[in-house]
């Protein structure tokens, strides 16, 4: 396709977090996209409520032993904040390793469930919210969320490229615009039997995509043929995993005429 434009990279949270030790408090309105303050401070409010319940670590979908985490959710407007890449830890943004200037041309988006979107830029405190909770007050947040985010779709230009790297719970926040090329990541082993889906991997080889793109020193992808040589350059050259395996190729496939699909295949 010769399509030629910009690249959003759609980003999910990572459950774990650091916990900064100071920082500036949380200014609401400078998030990405400030008119979302009003739709952010009802779900801070109902984290809060949630938060206080003797059943919260049900409601919130969370393990009963981290009541220390779940606690910190009533104190959101007054904890120390750091930059989101800095607050969101694991497999995914260790790999990417974000600089703190991108590239022109280059927007990464982190979606959340209690954010709605952040960049990484952004300032926030940690808190503890999944994507995939009915929260009480609010109701499902994907659903929530996706009829909040509807103002990012004039915010993308016909032609962009779109990179997805949010698991499904984040997915439902958003659907880029039809005039964006979409291209869902993914990551497969090959098997006697067939193929299968690998998740922990697939966190970890999207981080190492969106921190090759991030650290870009040339010019970014302009089509869906130069995002799969730069998935392929990426991916080759982590070396092994910790499985052992390596990436076997990566290959693409349109599932519908704007929106693909780039998958790496692993082999021993």
């Amino acid at each position: 396709m010769g399509y030629r434009g910009s690249v959003l990279i759609l980003l999910p949270p990572s459950e774990t977090k650091a916990v900064p030790e100071s920082g500036a408090r949380l200014e609401l309105s400078s998030l990405a996209v400030p008119e979302l303050t009003a739709p952010r401070r009802k779900v801070m409010a109902a984290l809060a409520n949630a938060s206080k319940r003797r059943d919260a670590p049900e409601v919130l979908k969370v393990s009963p032993n981290l009541t220390a985490q779940i606690r910190a959710n009533l104190d959101l407007a007054t904890a120390a904040t750091a930059t989101s890449r800095d607050i969101y830890t694991g497999v995914l943004f260790d790999a990417a390793r974000l600089p703190v200037v991108l590239p022109a041309g280059l927007d990464i988006l982190v979606f959340s469930g209690l954010w709605g979107i952040t960049r990484p830029g952004d300032r926030i405190p940690p808190y503890r919210l999944s994507g995939g909770v009915n929260l009480p007050g609010i109701g499902p947040l994907g659903r929530w969320w996706n009829g909040h985010l509807a103002a990012l779709d004039s915010a993308v230009t016909d032609g962009e490229i779109v990179i997805d790297c949010r698991s499904h719970s984040y997915g439902a926040m958003w659907s880029p615009p039809a005039g964006a090329l979409w291209v869902e990541i993914r990551v497969v082993r090959e098997t006697p039997s067939g193929r299968s889906v690998v998740t922990h991997h697939a966190k970890y080889l999207r981080g190492v995509l969106t921190g090759a793109l991030a650290r870009s020193g040339g010019p970014l992808p302009g089509s869906v043929d130069e995002l799969c040589d730069a998935a392929a350059s990426a991916g080759i050259h982590v070396g092994r995993l910790p499985t052992g395996e390596l990436v076997h190729n990566v290959e693409f496939e349109w599932t519908t005429e704007s929106r693909g699909r780039l998958t790496y295949v692993l082999a021993k």
